[in-house]
């Protein structure tokens, strides 16, 4: 039994999502926190989950059950109405997913 015909990842670029936190001064050359150590740990942990590996491991799955997989760019994808097409960053409001043109109700995550 085949749950999907289609499988659809968002091309992430994780290198730029694990990049350092830029330095920030003020007028007196005195460095500001920039919360690097917060951000230390999510990088550790984006690259912790191996992302190249896991999209060969549903990739070889998919091909297997004879599923197709698409990359898809990442730009707006939790902003577009799925039922409209409408794009709009108020679309969102946390895990709740509401166009603002048509009315569209959904589970942010499961909007496809």
């Amino acid at each position: 039994m085949r749950l999907a015909d289609v499988i659809i990842l968002e091309d992430l670029n994780i290198q730029g999502m694990s990049k350092k936190c830029k330095p920030k001064q003020d007028e007196n050359g005195k460095y500001l926190k920039n919360n690097q150590s917060a951000k230390r740990a999510l990088n550790r942990l984006i690259r912790d989950c191996s992302w190249g590996e896991l999209k060969l491991k549903i990739q070889s799955v998919a091909e297997k059950f004879g599923c197709i997989v698409l990359n898809v760019n990442p730009k707006f994808t939790s902003q577009t109405c799925s039922n409209c097409g409408h794009v709009d960053s108020a679309n969102r409001h946390k895990e709740k997913f509401v166009c603002t043109n048509c009315g569209f109700i959904s589970d942010a995550d499961n909007q496809v």
